[in-house]
């Protein structure tokens, strides 16, 4: 990133949050519910950390000193119509922790 960043000019990058891919990735996704790639969330969970580690030191080795992971997930515990859909599953995520 950095060998096509202006001089003077710090690369950023923003990208989802850890968070989001998990939530709307698969806990909150339908398909992926009706057919799990893994037995257990904590797999999932274990997989998504390597994953979002390697990407950051990817960009990081890249030159990318400024980069912004963006958790949009607030709405579904704010909005009514958002928590009115997801509360069953955001309970059952609740009781497993």
């Amino acid at each position: 990133m950095q060998s096509i960043t202006p001089t003077g000019v710090v690369a950023k990058q923003t990208i989802p949050a850890l968070g989001i891919a998990f939530l709307l990735g698969a806990l909150l996704n339908e398909k992926y519910n009706q057919h799990p790639t893994y037995e257990t969330i904590d797999a999932l969970l274990e997989d998504l950390v390597v994953a979002y580690q390697e990407g950051i030191q990817t960009f990081y080795d890249e030159g990318c000193r400024y980069l912004q992971l963006d958790d949009t997930s607030w709405n579904l515990f704010c909005d009514p119509k958002c928590i009115g859909r997801y509360a069953s599953d955001l309970n059952e995520l609740t009781d497993q922790l």
